[in-house]
């Protein structure tokens, strides 16, 4: 498990957690897993890459890699929505870890032009 979900999981006391409530830090975990394994791969990590070229036949000649971006927001979605839900089960606030780097500039950068108008 990544530092942000293993910090997740800390953080919201997954383990002390049972039924509806569990399902969901399970999942919001598992989500954050995701994105830092796609946000690894959007970096050019080559550990992110050999592991799925090291399960590639050697006859293959090309590899194709979908909107890996695209996948990302889309989980940070995902993420959103289990932590709104998981912190209306548990009736506290639930801070939203960034998807990645760039996205965190993308929001202070909204932030700040919001501040200006």
């Amino acid at each position: 498990m990544g530092k942000r979900a293993q910090a997740l999981a800390k953080d919201i006391g997954r383990d002390k957690l049972t039924g509806i409530a569990r399902a969901l830090a399970d999942e919001a975990v598992l989500t954050v897993e995701r994105l830092e394994h796609l946000d690894r791969i959007l970096q050019g990590d080559p550990d992110a890459w050999l592991g799925i070229v090291s399960r590639m036949s050697p006859e293959v000649a090309e590899m194709t890699v979908n909107a890996p971006l695209a996948e990302a927001r889309q989980q940070a979605m995902a993420l959103k929505a289990l932590l709104a839900e998981l912190s209306k089960a548990l009736g506290a606030e639930v801070v939203v870890p960034a998807a990645s780097k760039a996205d965190e500039v993308a929001r202070k950068r909204a932030e700040r032009l919001a501040g200006q108008g």
